[in-house]
């Protein structure tokens, strides 16, 4: 028997022990990163672009009480967008119809130079902005609304406009 052999599989028992913690490390990464979003979604903008009496309601369903959740605000936009900004309100009201004061959101999606600051190549970036948190005090629907604050009656350039929460 050679010595990178042993009796009890094809592995010494050192390198055996090192790939089930890898392999332990990597399923437990992966459960936990899947556990941590609780509400992922987007609306698509026309093509023609997002009016500014068009609200995105995203309605989440939540059977927790008594939990912090992260928000994040997503933008993807195209070379067309005409702006280096987006200023967005975010309303949330919760299951028994109480209204949390809106937010206002100064995203900056491209730089001085023009360049798009968001990840993303060729005519389609996506930008993330931290958007603060909500606190779940009761399970029921939270619905979360999201509005164009600048004065343009119609925004181009806009592809879908997303929230994400976390745990």
């Amino acid at each position: 028997m050679s010595s990178l052999h042993n009796h009890k599989g094809n592995f010494p028992h050192g390198q055996r022990s090192w790939m089930w913690e890898a392999f332990l490390l990597l399923a437990v990464t992966l459960t936990g990163c899947q556990q941590k979003i609780a509400y992922y979604q987007y609306h698509s903008i026309p093509e023609a672009g997002w009016q500014r009496n068009d609200t995105l309601s995203f309605a989440v369903e939540t059977a927790d009480s008594a939990r912090m959740y992260r928000m994040d605000l997503e933008v993807r936009n195209r070379n067309d967008y005409p702006y280096r900004n987006l200023a967005v309100g975010i309303a949330v009201t919760t299951p028994d119809s109480l209204s949390l004061p809106t937010d206002t959101l100064q995203l900056l999606l491209a730089d001085e130079a023009g360049h798009w600051i968001g990840r993303g190549q060729s005519n389609l970036y996506q930008y993330t902005a931290a958007a603060g948190g909500i606190h779940v005090h009761c399970p029921g629907t939270y619905r979360i609304r999201v509005f164009s604050l600048l004065p343009d009656s119609i925004l181009p350039g806009l592809n879908d406009i997303g929230i994400r929460l976390e745990r």
